[in-house]
């Protein structure tokens, strides 16, 4: 089917709808992101975390093609955590410190877990957990997502030289 941009900030609206069960039975439809989790029961298991791609899911939704007034929208939430790094240092500690050439976010490079809500009688997002402790280099991008050269050399202006998105703590 084909599908056009929605009116809204952001939305996709098919120019056919969509029915996955024609006979006006109940079904059920949850969604995530990125397509290359590897399913198992009620768990989708991602590769590791490389802090540049995002894990995003929706709600499971049940509703039937008559339901009048039924909220048909699906809603990706971001279920990981973005920061993003800005460095500067005051004029003598520039040339004592150097070029920056690496930063690695403590313990966060990790492989995540969204736990589906059960089909028969779950509602609401998937929880998010995470196994694994290793460091997470930080992306030297742009928010744009052009690179940004290394070595950084530090000036006394913030300038933001990349950033990294892993799960949230806790």
């Amino acid at each position: 089917a084909a599908k056009i941009a929605g009116s809204a900030p952001f939305g996709i609206t098919f120019t056919v709808p969509q029915l996955y069960k024609t006979d006006d039975s109940n079904s059920k439809l949850i969604a995530w992101y990125p397509n290359t989790g590897t399913k198992a029961g009620n768990a989708v298991t991602f590769p590791t975390i490389d802090g540049d791609t995002d894990s995003m899911a929706t709600e499971l939704k049940e509703g039937k093609k008559s339901d009048a007034g039924l909220n048909k929208q699906f809603k990706f939430e971001h279920m990981l955590t973005q920061i993003q790094v800005k460095v500067y240092a005051d004029a003598s500690a520039i040339s004592s410190w150097g070029t920056l050439t690496n930063l690695v976010i403590k313990g966060q490079k990790q492989d995540i877990i969204l736990t589906l809500p059960a089909a028969d009688t779950g509602t609401g997002l998937p929880v998010l957990s995470t196994s694994g402790n290793d460091d997470l280099p930080l992306q030297f991008k742009t928010l744009a997502g052009t690179a940004v050269t290394t070595p950084v050399t530090l000036t006394t202006t913030a300038t933001h030289i990349g950033y990294a998105m892993f799960a949230p703590y806790g």
